[in-house]
């Protein structure tokens, strides 16, 4: 199901060159709507996107696939943050052993199982790619 907000984008005449092609704005006003779309239900319904943006399918894809390739650098980006967090950490550990005691290891295996969430959820989405 596409999210009702989807149609609030939908591209019109105004939208497009005089050859067809979308403005750059209109180009931004899909994306937003295609990115909104892919938060609430989680995937790209091509077809679904394509009859409620007033865009082709091919139109669709491309951008979508804008999205996606913009996201998975965020993704790369977090990982790579995620791991100096643990390098740190555990240079710290053989630093200042005394600092991780009753109080403070709880709050690092919360943490850590965050991360661990976060990687899961990270696999999934490169698996789709």
């Amino acid at each position: 199901m596409t999210s009702p907000a989807v149609s609030a984008y939908k591209i019109n005449e105004n939208d497009r060159t005089g050859d067809g092609n979308l403005l750059p704005e209109a180009k931004i006003k899909a994306k937003k709507a295609i990115e909104e779309h892919v938060h609430e239900a989680g995937r790209i319904n091509v077809s679904e996107l394509s009859r409620r943006l007033n865009l082709s399918r091919q139109t669709v894809r491309i951008i979508a696939d804008e999205v996606l390739a913009e996201w998975y650098a965020d993704i790369e980006d977090q990982t790579i943050v995620t791991h100096k967090w643990y390098e740190n950490l555990a240079q710290e550990i053989d630093v200042h052993p005394d600092d991780f005691n009753k109080d403070t290891i709880p709050r690092l295996r919360f943490k850590m199982s965050l991360f661990d969430k976060m990687r899961a959820m990270r696999k999934i989405l490169k698996k789709g790619k």
